[in-house]
C-alpha cells in the first residue's frame, strides 16, 4: 500500500472541505436575509348597507412573505357619534401564518343601538417584521333598520336638600332630579315623566317633551326637566311612581318605574263648599249684600288628606284677628256642625251702597299648614219694595186678567155688581215689614181694607188663602162712577212703595 500517496490526498480533501466551509461562514456574515415585501391584502367588498343586528364578514385574503403578526379593522361612523365605533384586532397568537382568509373570522355584530347612518371600516395588517402595509384600505357602507326600543344610560332620581336639609324620604312640592340619558339608534320622538300613585291607577301628572321634527338620538334627562318634576301638595304620604317613558321616531317605547316613599306632610288643609245668605258666587267668591242686610256664613266643609285638621278661623276686613275660631281635630270638618246658628259676618250697620268688604276663612292642620281663602263683599243698593207684579181678574176666572191703569185720565172699565181679585205678588229685595191694600170709591173712604205688618219676609202671594183680597163695585153702582185700588208696601228698612190705579164703572 502506498500510504504517502493516500495521505497527500486525505491533506487535499480536508483542506478542501475547510475552504468551503470557511466560505459559507463568510458569506452568511456579509449578506444577511432582508425583508422587502409589505404584507398585502387581497380585493374586497362589503354590503353597500348592513340592518342592525346584522353580522359583518370580510371575505379578503391577507399574505406576507415572513408571516403575518397583527391584522387591524377599525369601523368608524362618518360625522356623528354612535355606540358602533369599534377596533378589532387580531394578534399572531391567533393567526401564525403566512396566509389568511378573513372570512373565517366574524369581524362584528351590528348592536341594536347603533345610530343609522354611514360608516367606514378600514383594514391594516402588520407583519411578523414589524412591518406595516403600506396602503391602508378602506371600506364604506350604511347602517339602517331599528329593532331596539329606546334605552336609559344611567338613569336615577335626587332628592335634593330643602335649606340644607336633606330630604330623605320625599315631602309635597319637593322637586325630583331625574339624571341620566335617554338614547335611540333612529332618534327619540318623544319623553314623557309621569308621577302615579302607588298602584299606578291614578296620574297626578304627566310632563312631556317632545322632538319632533328634530331628531335627538341622546337626551340628557337633567337638562330636560330640570326643576319641573315637583310632587304635587295633594299627593299623600305613601309610595309614589316616577315613570319614565321613552318613545323612538318608529313608536317603540322603553318604560322605567322609580318607587318613592313620601312621608313628610306639606299638604294644605282643603277649605270648599262654603254657602251664605245671602248666595255666594262660588265662580268669583263675591257675595252682594244689601244695604242693612245682613251676611251669615251657613256651612262650608274643611279637609285634610293628610293628617287632621287643628282648627278653623274667620277673619274680617284684613284683620289679623279671628272673630271666630273652632278648635277641631279631624280630617274632615263640615262648618254647620260648628254652628248653633249660621255665623254672621260684623259688616258695619252704616254699610252704603258701593262699599266693599272682605271676609277670610283660615284653616290649619296639626302640621302648621295653612289654607285660606277670601270672599268680597260687595254693598249694593237696597231697593223699595216691588209692586209692579200685581195684577187683577175675575174672582171666577183668575185667568181673565185685566190690565191696570195708573192714569187718573185713563181708567179701567169694570163691570158693575162683579167680583174681581187681587193676584200675584208684592216682592222685596230685602224683607217686607209690611203691605196695606185699600178699595173704594174715588176720593171717599176705602170699601175694603187688607194688610199686615211684621212680615219679615222676601215676598207677600196674593190669590192664596192666607192673602185672599176680593173687591167687586157697591150695588146699584152708577155708570161712571169712578173706583181706586191703592196698594202701600214697606220693607224692614222703612223704604216705601206706593200706587194707585184707577177704574170706571162702564
Amino acid at each position: 500500500m502506498n500510504f504517502s500517496l493516500y495521505k497527500t490526498r486525505y491533506k487535499k480533501y480536508l483542506f478542501l472541505s475547510l475552504l468551503s466551509l470557511s466560505l459559507v461562514i463568510g458569506f452568511s456574515r456579509c449578506v444577511p436575509i432582508e425583508d422587502l415585501l409589505d404584507p398585502s391584502i387581497g380585493e374586497f367588498t362589503l354590503q353597500e348597507q348592513y340592518n342592525v343586528t346584522e353580522t359583518i364578514f370580510l371575505d379578503v385574503v391577507l399574505f406576507d412573505n415572513f408571516g403575518i403578526d397583527t391584522v387591524q379593522i377599525d369601523i368608524k361612523p362618518i360625522g356623528f357619534n354612535s355606540s358602533f365605533d369599534t377596533t378589532i384586532i387580531l394578534s399572531n397568537d391567533s393567526i401564525k401564518a403566512r396566509s389568511l382568509n378573513l372570512q373565517q373570522f366574524a369581524v362584528t355584530n351590528i348592536p341594536s343601538t347603533a345610530i343609522l347612518g354611514s360608516y367606514e371600516l378600514t383594514l391594516t395588517v402588520i407583519d411578523v417584521s414589524g412591518r406595516r402595509a403600506i396602503t391602508n384600505i378602506s371600506k364604506r357602507f350604511v347602517v339602517e333598520g331599528d329593532v331596539s326600543e329606546p334605552d336609559f344610560n344611567f338613569p336615577d332620581v335626587i332628592l335634593p336638600e330643602i335649606n340644607g336639609t336633606s330630604q330623605t324620604p320625599a315631602c309635597q312640592l319637593q322637586a325630583l332630579i331625574v339624571i341620566g340619558k335617554a338614547i335611540d339608534n333612529v332618534g327619540l320622538k318623544e319623553i314623557r315623566a309621569q308621577l302615579l300613585n302607588e298602584r299606578g291607577d291614578s296620574t297626578y301628572f304627566t310632563l312631556r317633551r317632545e322632538f319632533s321634527p328634530i331628531r335627538e338620538d341622546s337626551v340628557d334627562l337633567a337638562a330636560l326637566f330640570g326643576n319641573d318634576l315637583r310632587i304635587p301638595s295633594t299627593v299623600p304620604n305613601g309610595n309614589i311612581i316616577l315613570r319614565l317613558i321613552a318613545i323612538d321616531e318608529t313608536g317603540n317605547e322603553r318604560v322605567i318605574d322609580y318607587t318613592l316613599l313620601v312621608d313628610c306632610d306639606r299638604i294644605l288643609p282643603v277649605i270648599n263648599s262654603i254657602t251664605t245668605t245671602p248666595t255666594l258666587n262660588t265662580s268669583n267668591s263675591t257675595v252682594e249684600v244689601i244695604e242693612g242686610q245682613e251676611l251669615f256664613i251657613t256651612d262650608g266643609l274643611i279637609t285634610d288628606i293628610n293628617g287632621l285638621v287643628r282648627s278653623i278661623s274667620v277673619y274680617f276686613n284684613g284683620s289679623n284677628t279671628p272673630f271666630k275660631t273652632w278648635s277641631v281635630n279631624n280630617e274632615s270638618v263640615k262648618m254647620d256642625t260648628l254652628l248653633d246658628m249660621p255665623l254672621l259676618i260684623p259688616i258695619p250697620s252704616n254699610a252704603a251702597n258701593q262699599d266693599t268688604y272682605t271676609f277670610k276663612i283660615e284653616a290649619t292642620d296639626l302640621a302648621n299648614n295653612k289654607a285660606t281663602k277670601e270672599f268680597i263683599i260687595d254693598i249694593i243698593p237696597n231697593q223699595p219694595p216691588n209692586l209692579l207684579e200685581l195684577r187683577f181678574a175675575l174672582a171666577s176666572n183668575f185667568n181673565d186678567v185685566i190690565e191696570f191703569s195708573s192714569n187718573p185720565n185713563a181708567p179701567v172699565s169694570i163691570s158693575p155688581d162683579t167680583p174681581y181679585r187681587l193676584i200675584n205678588r208684592i216682592t222685596d229685595d230685602l224683607l217686607l215689614e209690611s203691605y196695606e191694600v185699600n178699595w173704594g170709591i174715588q176720593d171717599q173712604t176705602p170699601i175694603t181694607t187688607q194688610g199686615r205688618d211684621n212680615l219679615n219676609t222676601l215676598a207677600v202671594f196674593f190669590s192664596s188663602e192666607q192673602e185672599d183680597f176680593t173687591f167687586s163695585t157697591e150695588e146699584n153702582s152708577r155708570i161712571g162712577t169712578r173706583y181706586t185700588l191703592s196698594i202701600y208696601a214697606r220693607d224692614i228698612l222703612g223704604l216705601e212703595s206706593q200706587i194707585t190705579y184707577y177704574f170706571i164703572v162702564q
